[in-house]
């Protein structure tokens, strides 16, 4: 069954049929829409759910953190601080529950997608809302994203090193092997 979770700030304004999203253009009424798949898809649209619709999901406290997540990032971009103070609870409820991989993923989230340039108010509301514990596994989790950026710059930047060094050595041979056929140029 298909499912689109939707969460942005305007909310969902396209249709919710596959055949609606396909623009035919020069090709409508020529036949193919009869060739066409028809199916619906169910729509989740959490840009019009308040705190309370999420809380009563019948879901489990990573399913309502991770829904809250999504819907809050989208007002809270760059204010890390503010996304963490809405879910608090939430996850509070979650590290208590020993769901330590839940509570990472979600930390790793906030981190990434509104933590800013300076990530220090936000780790210093997870240790006054959490505690200290909870602030050494983000910094943790921001070491290891750091070190995992690191690397991956390094080698981005060794390879358009390598591919540029290459080009210039074409360009000199090829200068080179023009000189020696047509003489100077």
């Amino acid at each position: 069954m298909p499912i689109v979770l939707h969460h942005s700030r305007r909310g969902w304004t396209a249709a919710t049929s596959f055949e609606g999203l396909l623009e035919l253009g020069e090709l409508a009424g020529s036949g193919i829409e009869a060739l066409m798949p028809r199916f619906r898809f169910v729509l989740d649209d959490l840009s019009a759910q308040s705190d309370q619709d999420i809380a009563l999901r019948l879901s489990s406290k990573v399913v309502r953190v991770t829904l809250g997540a999504l819907r809050e990032a989208r007002h809270s971009r760059r204010d890390g601080v503010r996304l963490f103070l809405r879910l608090a609870q939430l996850l509070r409820d979650v590290l208590e529950s020993d769901r330590r991989e839940a509570f990472h993923r979600f930390l790793r989230y906030i981190l990434t997608v509104a933590a800013g340039d300076d990530p220090g108010p936000l780790l210093d509301a997870i240790r006054l809302e959490l505690g200290q514990g909870a602030r050494n596994e983000a910094m943790g989790l921001l070491d290891n994203m750091m070190e995992r950026g690191h690397r991956v710059g390094f080698a981005e930047g060794e390879a358009k090193g390598k591919a540029e060094g290459k080009a210039e050595g074409a360009r000199a041979t090829l200068r080179k092997l023009l000189q020696l056929k047509f003489g100077p140029l």
